[in-house]
């Protein structure tokens, strides 16, 4: 799994989830580029973010989420 972070033009690559706790602490906005993510990790994430069902479903390619759109 590869990813990066973007916060205020500077591109952080394999960031520490430390780093992302910072940043939601802060309030910062930031860009975060996971390619190939966990399930596990993505649950992590929609729950730190408190991302909706709908939003985290919709980042799930309909291949893997098992929904079929007409």
């Amino acid at each position: 799994m590869r990813s990066w972070i973007d916060h205020g033009g500077e591109v952080v690559w394999e960031p520490s989830p430390a780093l992302v706790a910072q940043l939601i602490e802060a309030g910062q906005p930031f860009w975060l580029d996971i390619e190939n993510p966990t399930d596990e990790l993505i649950d992590q994430l929609a729950t730190r973010l408190v991302l909706h069902p709908l939003a985290v479903d919709d980042s799930i390619p309909a291949t893997l989420s098992g929904r079929c759109i007409h």
